[in-house]
Order: C-alpha cells, then structure tokens, then sequence
C-alpha cells in the first residue's frame, strides 16, 4: 500500500509541475510582462526603436532613416502587434507589442528619373520655358546698345 501511495504522489507532482508549465506564458524570453523589440534595415538606410524592450500595453516608436539616394518602402515584420499610429509604408510608426516582435525596414535606391527630371539648366524651372532663345535675345539687345553708345557717346536710355 505505501508503494501504490509513492507512485500515486509521484504521478501527482509531476501532473502538477507539467501543468504548471503548460498554463506559463512564454510568449518573450524577457519575463511574463516584457517583450523584445528588435529592429535593423536593409541596405539604404537605417531603423531605431525607443525601446528594445517593452512591457506588457507599452508603445514603442520605430523610425526608418533613408541614406541619400534611398528611399524607405515598407516595413518586413514578424511577430504580433497592435498598430497604435502609421502603418506598413510610415517610416514612422508606434506599436503595442503582444509578443516579441521583429521589424526590418526596406529601401531603394532612387534612380536619376524619379522624382522629376533631372536639372540640365536650359529651361525654367517655373515654367518649364527653353531659355536659349531669351538668351540670345537679350544679348543681341545689350550688345546692340553697348556699340551705340559706343559709337554715339550718347546714352538712349536714359535721356542724356
């Protein structure tokens, strides 16, 4: 009887410690309350985070910092969260985390075509006018009236 007693507690201990293991919530390695916030870019640019770890209802802020010649496009991210302000496209965003969470910001390079086109100097930047002939035109007009003076001694423009 005291064999059958000794098996019966030892099923019962290890019943209970195995239940208590199963019912553990192990979402993070950081404790119950905590959750790890891991952030890091792909070539183009960079990404922080306020936090690295977050308790339990707590916000971060994550941010993605484009190199010159890059441009942020979304984010890649594993793990659970809330959105609490931007979305997958905001290089800005504030998260809840549920649990640890992983976040890997994407850029690309921006060619010489986007964005407009490139400044070559020859027309205006307001309206889009070619100034070549302007140009010209207003040289011929100086230089005609440089040699009449020139020539004459006499000022046209000004009246003496």
């Amino acid at each position: 009887m005291k064999k059958v007693l000794a098996i019966f507690l030892m099923v019962l201990m290890c019943a209970s410690v195995l239940a208590l293991v199963a019912s553990a919530d192990n979402d993070s390695p950081n404790g119950d309350d905590n959750y790890t916030v891991d952030v890091s870019s792909n070539q183009g640019g960079s990404a922080t985070s306020t936090a690295t770890v977050v308790s339990k209802n707590g916000v971060t802020t994550i941010t993605a910092i484009n190199e010159t010649g890059y441009e942020f496009t979304s984010w890649t991210i594993t793990g659970e969260f809330e959105w609490v302000k931007g979305d997958i496209n905001s290089p800005v965003i504030e998260i809840r985390p549920l649990g640890d969470v992983t976040f890997v910001a994407n850029f690309k390079k921006i060619s010489s075509e986007e964005g407009g086109k490139k400044d070559d100097g020859k027309k205006s930047p307001a309206t889009g006018y070619d100034m070549a002939p302007v140009i010209v035109v207003m040289t011929v007009v100086l230089s005609v009236s440089a040699a009449a003076v020139a020539v004459t001694g006499k000022r046209y423009f000004t009246g003496k």
